[in-house]
């Protein structure tokens, strides 16, 4: 009798995103389904190769089998949000992909079947973790810069108290010494020590690409403010973090580059909010194509300190300057930026504020209320925003004088938190996690 061959059902919980997001998905699902070997329950140790050569009960070798004949290593499942769920189904990847945009939807109800394996591309969707913590499955968050699992029902945002099976961005170590946190790697004995760069998009090709077709069409250049829909969290005025930092970033570009056009580019709540223009600057609320289309064009990029939008515009191959965090999430994003020495990370508010000590590895909720309190007096004092909007146009300054060496940087910057290794490296860690033995034939 053939063993039974375990193929766990995992669920792909991708984010509004759609450009950093699904494609970190797309990569990695690509690469669960490409593993197409039928693999037994007591196959052995994760780094021994089947015997392809060895006939079945059929008396066929697995060099024999046809494509028909082999099923993937698991059944993918994608919950999608906004733009997300159309290139997920137009991927062909997934067995079904359900529409989770409501806030108000039951995320089990969307399922087919109880996930042997649950996995957040970014969603920042409390909706996953509880869920997670309910059901009791292995639980992995993804991002550009570490992926964890989570053992529920310890999962909290941000928060290690989990134990951690990878948590390595540059200068990990010595935010961790500082604030005494516990990142001992926890290693599951089914999955092994996983190393290497965390998963990444593979985007090198279509980013050279997109360059040469940017440079062909001479289109006007122009400076990008990207504010997304950021917001101070307890503020009176849900939008005067994003007023504030729209200030900032027009001032320092008019400084550091008179005569470029500035379009600032936010959500549509935020647009209605600031208006039409900002000093002059036009405010749009975009489509994506028509974004990416326009960040395309941008001589330089100020964006806000999020995961996405400052590694999107370098995959553009865009100068890239950071504003300041609007709230913990965007704070905790810049310290790996920070990390990186992508230009323009050292206004972390801390030098007008110096009694603001934000921590890391602590809870969300306080330091938001820190970060609320700090933006209050620096709304009520114009040499504060003076302070940030020099600091901002001094990093502007220094990305346009040398447009070269900032592109080498961030590129070696991409490639170094890309690539295959991080791909296969979350692969591995899912089919573990959902009680799958992980081979990898015909690897080296």
């Amino acid at each position: 009798m053939a063993k039974d061959v375990v193929r766990p059902t995992i669920v792909f919980d991708v984010g509004s995103y759609g450009y950093g997001s699904v494609s970190m998905a797309l990569a990695v699902a690509a690469e669960i389904l490409g593993r197409t070997d039928s693999v037994p329950n007591d196959s052995g140790p994760k780094d021994s190769a089947p015997d392809e050569s060895a006939p079945d009960e059929s008396g066929r070798s697995e060099n024999d089998r046809t494509d028909s004949d082999r099923e993937p290593a698991a059944h993918l499942v994608a919950l999608g949000r906004g733009e997300a769920v159309a290139q997920l189904r137009s991927s062909g990847l997934f067995r079904i992909v359900a529409d989770c945009s409501d806030p108000a939807a039951d995320l089990r109800a969307l399922l087919p079947a109880e996930p042997d394996a649950w996995c957040d591309f970014q969603t920042d969707d409390r909706r996953s973790w509880r869920l997670a913590a309910d059901t009791g499955v292995p639980y992995v968050h993804v991002n550009m810069f570490a992926w964890r699992v989570k053992e529920a029902p310890a999962v909290t945002f941000h928060v290690p108290q989990a134990r951690t099976l990878y948590e390595r961005y540059p200068g990990f170590e010595a935010d961790a010494a500082r604030f005494g946190a516990d990142h001992d790697d926890f290693v599951p004995p089914a999955v092994g020590r996983v190393t290497g760069a965390g998963p990444m998009i593979e985007a090198a090709p279509e980013t050279a690409a997109g360059r040469a077709k940017e440079e062909e069409t001479g289109d006007e250049p122009v400076a990008i403010v990207t504010l997304g829909g950021g917001r101070v969290p307890g503020l009176s005025d849900p939008h005067a973090g994003t007023r504030l930092l729209a200030t900032v970033a027009v001032a320092a570009l008019r400084r550091a580059a008179p005569g470029l056009p500035v379009h600032l580019c936010c959500g549509p709540s935020a647009a209605t909010a600031l208006g039409s223009t900002v000093d002059g600057a036009r405010v749009r609320s975009l489509p994506r194509a028509e974004f990416l289309d326009l960040l395309g064009r941008a001589a330089v990029a100020v964006t806000q300190p999020s995961l996405h939008s400052p590694y999107e515009a370098m995959l553009r191959g865009r100068p890239t300057v950071l504003l300041p965090p609007q709230n913990f999430t965007q704070w905790f994003h810049l310290r790996h930026w920070e990390h990186a020495r992508l230009a323009g990370t050292s206004h972390t508010l801390t030098c007008l504020t110096p009694e603001l000590d934000m921590d890391p590895f602590g809870l969300e909720h306080p330091q938001d209320v820190a970060l609320a309190g700090a933006y209050r007096r620096l709304l009520d004092e114009p040499a504060a925003i003076e302070t940030l909007a020099t600091e901002v146009a001094g990093a502007v300054r220094s990305a346009l004088t040398e447009p070269a060496a900032v592109r080498a940087h961030q590129d070696k910057l991409c490639a170094g938190l890309g690539g295959d290794v991080g791909v296969s490296s979350v692969a591995d860690v899912l089919l573990a996690a959902g009680g799958r033995p992980v081979v990898r034939s015909g690897r080296p």
